[in-house]
């Protein structure tokens, strides 16, 4: 029987162990969604014994977001945010997975 702290390979990629935060939301990132030093430090810090992190909801489009401060990915402008959160996490030997949404009736003009 495997245990929260045996290995597990899901079709290429091997996680460290059983261990997956989920998508929690921080509000950490600027009013445009770009991704903040504070976000990638609060992921970072909790990456270091994870198998797997799922970084929070992200809106796809201006229109679609829930509320300020909601990490984005609507743009191109927005990618080296991204691509230094996500090479902060892979240092820690973690893989890391983004949660995205639109979040239709319950969108925000802020």
């Amino acid at each position: 029987m495997p245990r929260l702290l045996d290995p597990l390979n899901v079709g290429s990629l091997e996680l460290r162990n059983r261990i997956v935060m989920p998508p929690m939301a921080t509000i950490v990132s600027t009013s445009r969604g770009e991704v903040t030093d504070r976000l990638v430090e609060h992921y970072v810090e909790r990456a270091r014994d994870l198998g797997l992190l799922i970084v929070e909801h992200a809106y796809v489009s201006p229109e679609g977001r829930l509320r300020l401060h909601q990490p984005g990915v609507y743009s191109d402008d927005l990618i080296p945010g991204l691509e230094r959160l996500v090479e902060a996490v892979h240092a820690q030997g973690t893989p890391i997975a983004l949660q995205i949404n639109h979040a239709g009736g319950a969108t925000t003009r802020e």
